[in-house]
């Protein structure tokens, strides 16, 4: 019984052993993933201020068109009213981040690299 004990012990310890392995090297290819990710972002030239209002003008643009196509409001549909509603919500979340000077989150490289870090991380540990 005793033998029986330990061969079953040295194989859980093996078990072990290999996992903490495979821990690693998954671990080690997310944290490079994600370095080259954050690394090979282009930059952004006149600084975050300028892909804000570019974003702003493009919103901006799409909710002209959007209001154009559909004519009058009595014959919207109510999915439209919420997307209008989004739209105009997001250019005023972005008109108040320019105003404020607040740079959104995914602009710092560290939050950006950790964002891809847990997206691409997580699922693989669930997986494990």
């Amino acid at each position: 019984m005793t033998t029986l004990l330990a061969a079953w012990r040295n194989e859980l310890e093996k078990l072990w052993r290999h996992r903490r392995v495979l821990l690693g090297v998954i671990t080690g290819l997310v944290l490079a993933v994600a370095s080259l990710t954050a690394l090979s972002r282009p930059a952004v030239s006149g600084g975050w201020q300028a892909s804000e209002r570019a974003e702003i003008a493009h919103m901006q643009q799409v909710l002209a068109q959007a209001q154009a196509t559909t004519g009058s409001a009595a014959g919207k549909p109510p999915l439209l009213f919420d997307l209008n509603a989004s739209i105009r919500q997001s250019i005023a979340l972005r008109q108040y981040r320019l105003d404020h000077q607040v740079a959104p989150v995914d602009w710092f490289p560290m939050s950006a690299a950790s964002k891809t870090v847990f997206q691409l991380a997580f699922p693989l540990y669930l997986i494990l």
